[in-house]
């Protein structure tokens, strides 16, 4: 169970934006950090979801003049979670192109009638 070194906790905490840890105990980011396979990546795009969650609730609204538009909270939360979730995704999947292991060309046998008529023909006619 992988847990999470003060360094990473404080790293995660600045990366989602709560620094004086007022949203997640260092227990609730442990469990995160578990849950997200000890990949830091993972763990903070798992904590904007839990974000969105809350920010699921806000409606956008008008009065008079003054308009206020929350539903771009969501948004903004929506498109970090897939930054840090295609971080984590790139980082797992790289690919080690070894080598092609190369086959000689197949042999095809013509028959000998068709062998002699295949020369005379122009080029192009195969």
């Amino acid at each position: 169970m992988p847990t999470l070194t003060e360094t990473q906790r404080s790293s995660l905490r600045r990366k989602v934006g709560d620094p004086a840890g007022d949203v997640w105990t260092a227990d609730e980011l442990n469990t995160i950090f578990t849950e997200a396979g000890g990949d830091i990546n993972e763990a903070i795009a798992i904590c904007f979801e839990e974000l969105m969650v809350d920010a699921a609730k806000f409606a956008d609204y008008k009065q008079n003049e003054s308009e206020e538009k929350r539903s771009q909270i969501f948004n903004n939360l929506a498109k970090l979670a897939d930054r840090y979730r295609g971080l984590s995704n790139s980082q797992q999947s790289q690919v080690r192109i070894v080598g092609m292991k190369q086959r000689p060309p197949r042999n095809k046998r013509i028959p000998r009638d068709q062998r002699s008529r295949k020369r005379n023909r122009p080029i192009g006619w195969d």
